[in-house]
C-alpha cells in the first residue's frame, strides 16, 4: 500500500464543503461537491479580441460563476482563513493555467509570474493574511509559476468590494503602485472574485506603466458576461 493511501486512511482529507472524505487526497473536495460547482465552459474565458471595456487585459481565467456554493467557499477564505477552501479554488485556477502558454514547460522556467491583488497594510494587519495570496500560493505550487507579491502594493485602503458601488470601483486608478521590477514581465494577477473588473484594471495599469509586457487576470469566480 502506498504511503499516501496509508496517510489518507489515518488522516483523511476532508471536503471543505460537506465534510465527507475526499476521494483525491490532494484537494479538499469530494466528487459530489466538485460536480455541483458552477463551472464556466472552456479554460480561457476571455481574450483581447472581445471589447468588454477592459483596456489593460490580455485575457481572463475564471473557472467558476459566483453562485451556488462558491460565495460560501470564498467567504471561508476571506473572513475565516480556511486554507482548505483556498486549496480548492487554487487547484481549479491551476488547472486552467496549466493548459495555457503561461505555465512552465520541460524546456525552461515559466514565462509568467503570479501577482496576488494586495490588501492595504491596515486590512492585512487586522485580518492577518491576504486571501488572494493564499489562492495564488496554491496556484504556484501546482503549476510552477513563480509567485511575486512584491511587484504590486496597495496605497489606499478602499472599502471592501461588497460595500462598494460601481462608481467607487471605477475610481481606483491611483490605488496601486508597481515595482520597476515588473519591466518586461508577463504578469498574472490573482484574486478571489472579479466583479466589475475595476480592481484588476487599476492594478494592471500600474504594472504596465512600469513596463510589464502583458497582464492577465485570474479570478476563482465571477459573474461578468465573459465568453464562453
Amino acid at each position: 500500500m502506498k504511503v499516501s493511501h496509508i496517510l489518507q486512511s489515518v488522516f483523511p482529507t476532508v471536503c471543505a464543503i460537506c465534510g465527507a472524505v475526499s476521494e483525491d487526497p490532494s484537494i479538499h473536495i469530494c466528487n459530489n461537491c466538485y460536480e455541483s460547482l458552477p463551472f464556466r465552459r472552456g479554460f480561457f474565458v476571455w481574450g483581447p479580441s472581445r471589447n468588454d471595456g477592459f483596456r489593460f487585459c490580455s485575457g481572463i481565467f475564471c473557472p467558476l460563476y459566483y453562485e451556488g456554493r462558491v460565495p460560501a467557499l470564498i467567504a471561508d477564505i476571506k473572513f475565516h482563513g480556511r486554507r482548505e477552501s483556498a486549496s480548492i479554488l487554487g487547484a481549479l485556477l491551476a488547472q486552467m493555467l496549466r493548459r495555457s502558454s503561461l505555465a512552465p514547460t520541460g524546456s525552461g522556467a515559466a514565462p509568467a509570474v503570479l501577482v496576488p491583488i494586495p490588501l492595504h497594510r491596515d486590512r492585512y494587519r487586522r485580518r492577518g493574511y491576504n486571501q488572494a495570496e493564499t489562492i495564488a500560493a496554491r496556484v504556484s505550487a501546482a503549476t510552477g509559476i513563480l509567485l511575486a507579491p512584491g511587484l504590486l502594493v496597495r496605497g489606499a485602503n478602499t472599502p471592501a468590494q461588497h460595500l462598494q458601488n460601481r462608481r467607487d470601483r471605477m475610481q481606483m486608478a491611483a490605488v496601486f503602485a508597481a515595482s520597476p521590477r515588473a519591466r518586461g514581465k508577463v504578469v498574472v494577477l490573482v484574486d478571489d472574485v472579479i466583479t466589475t473588473g475595476a480592481t484588476m484594471e487599476a492594478a494592471a495599469q500600474a504594472l504596465l506603466l512600469q513596463g510589464a509586457r502583458a497582464v492577465y487576470y485570474a479570478a476563482a469566480a465571477g459573474n461578468l458576461p465573459l465568453s464562453p
